[in-house]
């Protein structure tokens, strides 16, 4: 019996062209994101050891009553100090590396440059710095008679001794303060505010405001699907 040749339809072929557009696509999402995760991961643990250096600054209500405020502070600072430049400009050499796989289409890179410029950073609000008042100025007069007078010398020492009282009272509370600090763990609830500033306000990929790391997701995708759709 004579075997039947299938028949086939040209229209039916898969379009191969088509597919490795798709896969090349594909590849550089995945490439895209990857970089921008590791990029923010890279910033992550250097922001976290120098946070470590930071710890001793935090007061026992901070500590105890609002470790948010004081990590989410210091960790978003040292955040963009990190990645403020550095990752736009990952995002337009991901869009120049875009454009050279669909030449066509010239306008990723101006695209991927206006959205870079338009992610929603943290806002960073410094905490309200203290303001010494300074002591008046004697007058001549005083200040010669404060020289020779040995009463004026007698309250000098005294002063004195009273400065360094108050400065050794303050050094042992401090110690004490860092010693209770150590004991209660507080400074472990400092680290862990730090650790999920991080993983919530950078790199989550679900948040409300939108992370970092949300945020440069969606600029790859659309590129992605303008990319696709540009075949």
């Amino acid at each position: 019996m004579r075997a039947q040749t299938p028949f086939v339809r040209w229209g039916h072929f898969m379009n191969l062209d088509l597919l490795a557009h798709h896969h090349a696509v594909a590849e550089w999402r995945d490439r895209a994101i990857l970089e921008a995760a590791r990029m923010l991961n890279q910033a992550g643990t250097t922001c976290l050891a120098a946070f470590d250096g930071e710890i001793s600054e935090a007061s026992i209500v901070e500590s105890a009553w609002d470790p948010a405020s004081f990590a989410n502070l210091r960790i978003d600072r040292a955040m963009l100090a990190c990645l403020r430049v550095d990752l736009p400009a990952l995002l337009t050499r991901a869009a120049q590396e875009l454009a050279r796989i669909v030449p066509a289409q010239t306008d990723f890179v101006e695209g991927a440059r206006e959205a870079a410029d338009k992610l929603a950073w943290p806002e960073v609000q410094e905490e309200a710095g203290t303001t010494e008042s300074l002591p008046e100025e004697e007058s001549p007069a005083a200040a010669s008679t404060s020289r020779v007078s040995r009463i004026g010398r007698l309250a000098q020492t005294l002063s004195t001794a009273r400065f360094i009282a108050a400065d050794t009272v303050v050094h042992l509370s401090g110690t004490a303060s860092r010693s209770f600090k150590d004991r209660s763990g507080l400074d472990d609830r400092l680290r862990s505010a730090a650790r999920r500033r991080i993983t919530e306000g950078w790199m989550a990929l679900i948040s409300e405001p939108q992370s970092i790391m949300a945020q440069v997701i969606e600029i790859i995708d659309d590129r992605a699907n303008l990319a696709r759709s540009a075949a």
